[in-house]
């Protein structure tokens, strides 16, 4: 539309209305014209219509839940893996080390508690001694059990199947605890995010079939809305709605973007 206006100027300028004010009209009159026309093959027949995006299902950044050195990180940008997949692994050799250990300090402990109850029934001992001896056995129990919760968190697992995002770390590199490792998504089934005017509310609900036309594909797919927000933006006075694919599109990405499509209410205007 900008290179039209300007095409409609330099005419108007080449060929001036002094010169020859019919011929100008004319060519002004086609010039706007044409661009009338493009503006309404870009605009939906449709009244009510709405820009959207393209949004995953679930989206999340994986963090690292505890200080160490990256060995294994299998996937990249762009590939897709399973649920319940590894995603990262982190050097612990020093943690089963330490479990090692502690179950050595179990064993003993839980031994000592066994001489102890012997002794106890020759009347060698007391009660007291006894009951620091089970102490002993649990304490040692309990370091075990929390050395176990540690060495779970040297493997990172996929939470659902998707696609990982990007890569924020590499392999062999040191990664504080909370530092960022990748983000991934999951475009099993994808959502669409869109406004739609205060004034609508009126009439549009949850499970309402609607159209998406994507601009990226240029190809219109069938969705339906799941969610309405919960308030309304007092400044433009719209609404939050987000709809969900009916089917499982490969052609289609989160990001894309284009615009909505919902049916014509009966008896009620825009």
């Amino acid at each position: 539309m900008v290179g039209l206006k300007k095409q409609v100027l330099g005419e108007w300028r080449r060929i001036g209305w002094g010169q020859n004010g019919t011929l100008g009209a004319l060519i002004i009159v086609l010039a706007i014209s044409q661009l009338f026309s493009a503006q309404a093959r870009a605009q939906p027949v449709n009244d009510y219509t709405s820009q959207a995006q393209l949004t995953p299902l679930r989206s999340t950044v994986i963090s690292s839940e505890m200080p160490g050195k990256i060995i294994k990180l299998p996937f990249r940008g762009g590939e897709r893996f399973k649920k319940g997949e590894e995603l990262a692994r982190f050097d612990c050799a020093h943690i089963l080390s330490s479990l090692k250990k502690l179950e050595v300090v179990h064993a003993s402990a839980t031994r000592r508690h066994e001489v102890q109850k012997r002794l106890l029934k020759l009347n060698a001992t007391g009660n007291l001694e006894v009951e620091i001896a089970s102490l002993d056995v649990s304490v040692a129990g309990a370091d075990i059990a929390t050395q176990k919760v540690l060495i779970s968190r040297c493997t990172i697992h996929a939470p659902f199947a998707g696609r990982v995002v990007e890569e924020k770390a590499k392999e062999w590199q040191y990664i504080p605890e909370g530092g960022a490792l990748f983000e991934i998504l999951d475009d099993s089934q994808l959502e669409v995010d869109f406004l739609i005017s205060s004034s609508w509310v009126r009439w549009v609900k949850q499970g309402m079939p609607i159209t998406v036309n994507v601009s990226e594909t240029q190809k219109v797919y069938a969705a339906h809305i799941v969610r309405l927000g919960a308030r309304i933006d007092p400044i433009s006075q719209s609404l939050r709605v987000t709809a969900r694919m009916n089917e499982h599109n490969p052609d289609l990405l989160p990001g894309m973007s284009g615009y909505v499509t919902l049916p014509s209410p009966v008896g009620k205007q825009k």
